[in-house]
């Protein structure tokens, strides 16, 4: 029945449209709408700042943000690893743990991978099949 509730919050509860953030490249803060985020990873130099992979194909480096701040706000992003989340919009293929997205590219023009890890694997397709 607790889970039931749980659910029914998440669902229900209300996420924020846009944000405010701290952008590594500028020197101004720049207004992200959430919903249009399709990839965040934590950044490879600094653990406490996240790439923001955009729907119209912008990249951004946000500054001091957690992803569990992130995953919480937005409405379709679920975290797949310790260190990325995805909207489920952008899940083009999964395939046992490794999940590939449309609309984002590796630097050699084929599909970005992300690999889903196991602790997430559960929470994932709940939110993947059952939303």
């Amino acid at each position: 029945m607790y889970k039931a509730f749980e659910k029914a919050y998440d669902l229900l509860a209300e996420k924020k449209e846009y944000e405010l953030f701290n952008v590594a490249e500028s020197n101004k803060k720049v207004n992200i709408r959430l919903p249009d985020i399709m990839l965040i990873t934590t950044d490879d130099i600094d653990p406490r700042h996240k790439l923001a992979w955009m729907r119209n194909g912008e990249k951004y480096t946000l500054m001091n943000c957690k992803l569990e701040h992130l995953v919480n706000n937005h409405s379709t992003l679920v975290q797949v690893n310790r260190a990325e989340a995805v909207s489920l919009e952008a899940v083009h293929e999964v395939e046992h743990d490794l999940i590939t997205l449309k609309g984002i590219l590796t630097e050699d023009g084929r599909p970005k991978q992300v690999t889903l890890g196991p602790a997430f694997k559960q929470k994932f397709k709940e939110r993947m099949f059952y939303t």
